[in-house]
């Protein structure tokens, strides 16, 4: 009764939009609105950073982090429904399959399973390899962040179109994502992103096979800035153009 009453209330719209194409096709194909809503994707204001040396340096002596380490990264609310833990029960995977790796995760953000998150890493044994970064509110070392990471690790199941993805887009960093996430439901595997199953022995093999393919992680980088990142000039102008179009039609 809720959901059709909802639905009866968007008909009365001239137009739908919805951030990207799993969730136009949820409002469509299972909720019933009479046609396929519009695509209008979230965008960030995030720039690509210039003085990338300089951004890596500060990141490297902030969490004491060796150059050649890779970085994973993951920003956003630290709460259950994102799959925080997800990542470190790849991340014990990652190290029972190559001991010897050197890498940080870096976890941005705070949220209310932050103390459960911290034990389980330490359960894990993964404390000297996670780092918890706690709130970032400057942008620019927002981006410093996003920059120095070689993977955004984005295992939700919860989001519709998260604008942390777009912005490690915009410093040409992937994401590697589940398989069935609405979130991602309009990335491309090893063209615009990487996918997993949603199992951490898998996403613990894609984060190496990834790592371990200089080509296809090059190739993927340049493609989620050029075919992701989505700057709110372009997306307001766009919609400003979509405006004028229905305000044109209703005055025939």
């Amino acid at each position: 009764m809720v959901l059709n009453k909802l639905i009866k209330y968007y008909e009365k719209c001239d137009e739908c939009w919805a951030v990207n194409g799993g969730v136009a096709h949820l409002f469509y194909e299972e909720y019933g609105y009479h046609t396929l809503p519009k695509v209008m994707p979230n965008a960030t204001e995030m720039t690509l950073v210039k003085d990338v040396k300089k951004a890596h340096q500060i990141i490297n002596e902030k969490h004491n982090i060796k150059d050649d380490d890779k970085v994973f990264l993951f920003v956003g609310r630290l709460f259950s429904l994102k799959n925080i833990f997800f990542i470190v029960d790849a991340l014990k995977k990652l190290d029972e399959m190559k001991p010897n790796f050197n890498y940080k995760m870096l976890y941005v953000g705070i949220g209310p399973d932050e103390g459960a998150l911290k034990k389980y890493v330490k359960e894990k044994k993964l404390d000297n390899k996670v780092i918890f970064c706690g709130k970032v509110m400057d942008r620019e070392l927002l981006s410093y962040y996003y920059n120095r990471a070689d993977l955004f690790l984005f295992p939700s199941m919860y989001d519709a179109n998260s604008i942390v993805q777009l912005e490690a887009a915009s410093q040409k960093t992937p994401s590697l994502f589940l398989y069935g996430a609405i979130t991602a439901s309009d990335i491309i595997n090893n063209e615009t992103g990487f996918m997993s199953v949603p199992n951490p022995s898998k996403y613990a093999e894609k984060i190496m096979e990834v790592l371990n393919d200089e080509k296809l992680y090059n190739k993927v980088s340049k493609n989620v800035y050029k075919n992701i990142y989505k700057t709110w000039d372009s997306i307001t102008n766009e919609a400003y153009k979509s405006y004028l179009r229905i305000i044109g039609s209703n005055q025939k």
